[in-house]
């Protein structure tokens, strides 16, 4: 079991490293009792898995640079 268990951090590691690749400047973390969180400056949310926090993150970047396109 314990062994199982390291495999799976190990694994959750890997993919809050991708999700970070993808997303530049944003911090992700796998909550211990599974699902994620997501840091980027004042912005903070969670996700109950890695697929629905990437849609979230993707949301939150269109938002963003929709709203800075208006500003220009």
């Amino acid at each position: 079991m314990v062994e199982l268990d390291a495999q799976l951090a190990r694994i959750r590691g890997l993919i809050a490293k991708e999700l970070a690749r993808e997303n530049p400047g944003w911090i992700f973390r796998p909550l211990p009792d599974g699902g994620w969180i997501a840091v980027h400056g004042g912005i903070h949310f969670t996700a109950c898995d890695a697929a629905t926090m990437r849609l979230k993150v993707r949301l939150v970047r269109r938002e963003h640079e929709c709203v800075a396109g208006d500003h220009l």
